[in-house]
């Protein structure tokens, strides 16, 4: 189960003004390695940067290897600008030493192979390998690249439980590819209309199950989750089951209601979801309605209207599930975010953290507390919430957007800005 006690471990980046902040080098995308020993992060210069965790047992991550995996170009078929800014990042199963990685932009997918190897002396007789840069020590090279399967920009990358296929999805469709073939890929979901004024609901996340190679879920901004087993049927956009949430009314009910992320459990039993308000908690036998709703921040809904006239309406805020306390970690505005043990069993416990520079000269523990009843029960009726509102001092534009959690021990990242930081139990 591992220590009780978290700490702020570490932070990366400079902490500056968000006026003064380089649109480029804030971080969009973080995600651990399947074994938690690498942690890479994407930025909106397209530039993927590695950290590997430190050696002799103590905690936090150093530098590894950095890249360039996207850059900015103009398609000159759509007369658009195409951002390299990383949308997601996802690593895929692989032997000691030799690290496989996939990244994606709005619309090309790239597989990178990282390999430790010898320093290479002028002496030798053969050419230096060629790489895009990194650690001398760390060899970076682009092995494949997935294009032509989108027309929509791409929102989701997830790897099979046994790392020979992985997904990709857009608005409208998810493909199913071959890690080893990029040629062809199998088109699982479409739910493009006839005549596109007739788009009433778009695909918002996708997610393999860490259990079943295949079996995977899919968000809609309608709110529904699908889930869908691949051995059930070939036909395509009849998911296996089709989980409901109760409707929302109000002002802002049709953009507080999308699924932003969601993921199966690892008991094979449960799913969690994440809203704008909202963490929810679904057993697989249960479609239609969630075991749990847990309101990330009781109160956000008294500063919907600052929100929207904000333009942050549509952030993508992502939930991250770890098997080792059934955690759930979620992120909220000011640098805020928290996570919650234990969400599948009957007395769910909370951390909260602020990820700020402040830490560095006032370190704090964090201690876990029993989620009350009535926060609970705010999660079901969240028009009828008590709780206080969110302060109107909180930075709205310090969202914790992204978040990963190691799957190995307690630790979570987190990024705010241009800036990473790391927590984690010390045993």
């Amino acid at each position: 189960m591992g220590s009780d006690e978290w700490h702020f471990l570490q932070m990366f980046g400079d902490e500056l003004d968000s006026t003064e902040t380089r649109q480029g080098d804030i971080v969009s995308e973080i995600e651990f390695s399947t074994d938690g020993r690498l942690l890479a992060t994407g930025d909106k210069a397209g530039r993927v940067v590695v950290f590997k965790e430190k050696g002799n047992a103590a905690p936090g991550y150093d530098f590894y290897t950095e890249f360039q995996s996207h850059e900015s170009e103009f398609d000159s078929l759509k007369s658009v600008n195409i951002d390299g800014v990383i949308n997601k990042i996802e690593w895929v199963r692989s032997e000691e030493a030799r690290h496989i990685i996939l990244t994606t932009n709005d619309t090309t997918i790239k597989l990178w192979k990282l390999q430790e190897q010898a320093p290479w002396t002028s002496s030798s007789s053969s050419e230096a390998p060629s790489d895009t840069g990194g650690d001398d020590a760390v060899q970076c090279r682009l092995k494949r690249q997935f294009k032509n399967g989108h027309v929509y920009q791409i929102n989701s990358l997830s790897t099979s439980s046994d790392g020979e296929t992985f997904l990709s999805a857009d608005d409208l469709r998810i493909n199913l590819w071959r890690i080893e073939d990029n040629k062809k890929a199998f088109n699982a979901i479409d739910v493009k209309p006839g005549a596109t004024e007739s788009i009433t609901s778009v695909i918002t996340c996708a997610k393999f199950s860490g259990v079943e190679c295949s079996t995977f879920l899919y968000g809609v901004s309608s709110g529904l989750i699908n889930c869908v087993d691949m051995r059930c049927s070939s036909e395509r956009n009849h998911p296996s089951k089709i989980f409901s949430p109760a409707r929302l009314s109000g002002l802002f009910a049709d953009v507080t209601s999308p699924v932003l992320s969601a993921e199966f459990a690892q008991d094979g039993r449960h799913l969690v979801s994440r809203d704008f308000l909202t963490i929810k908690v679904w057993d697989m036998a249960m479609e239609k309605e969630p075991v749990r709703v847990i309101p990330v921040e009781c109160g956000l809904k008294t500063r919907m209207g600052d929100i929207y006239e904000n333009d942050l309406i549509y952030d993508r805020f992502q939930l991250s599930y770890s098997a080792h306390r059934d955690s759930v970690a979620a992120g909220s505005y000011g640098g805020v975010f928290k996570i919650y043990d234990g969400v599948l069993g009957e007395s769910p416990s909370v951390r909260t953290f602020e990820a700020s520079k402040a830490l560095l000269s006032a370190p704090r523990t964090y201690p876990s507390h029993p989620v009350p009843a009535d926060v609970l029960a705010c999660g079901r009726s969240p028009g009828q919430c008590r709780h206080p509102g969110v302060p109107p001092s909180i930075d709205l534009t310090k969202r914790v957007l992204r978040l990963s959690h190691n799957p190995c021990k307690d630790c979570v990242a987190v990024s705010v800005m241009n800036n990473m930081y790391i927590f984690g139990a010390v045993e």
